[in-house]
């Protein structure tokens, strides 16, 4: 007796689900594999010491606690300075100079669930980095639920950080080449 070999790829272990017989709902490796790439290149072409210098901390994917049954994971924040580098505590919202959320497939949920939640806590700033549309969404002025300022930013313009005026980083700089 033959068998049949399954219809879909071998199973591949994404964030969310193991693809079994319906791969349709699997999301998709290549975003999640780009998206990882994406912010860790993010860090490496900047240039901490021209725009942050001893002024900031950057921190990759590390929890902050926004209060006690929330700790979720920006894609990267720039925290104040501390001389334990948050190795005693997680950084808690008035810690965070700006949080960055990196989207190919969550635009919807960073914006609808995170901004709000980020604002709650008082982060002064969220950045919402659309890969889709190449696209920095900037955020500010946190108010209860959401932000009292919003701003798309696309390639070509610059990106001012409200709490360190003099690092101005431009989407290209985020977003990194443009590509072809």
């Amino acid at each position: 007796m033959v068998r049949s070999q399954p219809t879909c790829r071998p199973r591949v272990i994404t964030a969310r689900r193991r693809c079994s017989g319906d791969c349709s709902q699997r999301r998709s490796i290549t975003a999640s594999a780009k998206r990882a790439s994406f912010t860790k290149t993010i860090v490496w072409s900047w240039s901490l010491r021209r725009h942050f210098g001893d002024r900031a901390i950057l921190r990759v994917q590390g929890p902050v606690r926004l209060n006690p049954y929330s700790e979720p994971q920006p894609d990267i924040t720039v925290l104040k300075p501390r001389t334990d580098f948050y190795s005693s505590a997680h950084p808690q919202g008035d810690d965070i100079l700006l949080a960055i959320e990196v989207a190919d497939t969550s635009v919807r949920y960073d914006r609808e669930v995170k901004g709000p939640l980020y604002a709650r806590s008082g982060i002064v700033e969220f950045w919402l980095v659309d890969l889709l549309h190449e696209t920095v969404e900037a955020f500010r002025q946190p108010q209860a639920d959401t932000y009292g300022f919003s701003r798309v930013s696309k390639r070509g313009e610059q990106l001012p950080i409200a709490t360190l005026p003099d690092a101005v980083l431009s989407v290209d700089d985020v977003l990194g080449e443009e590509r072809v």
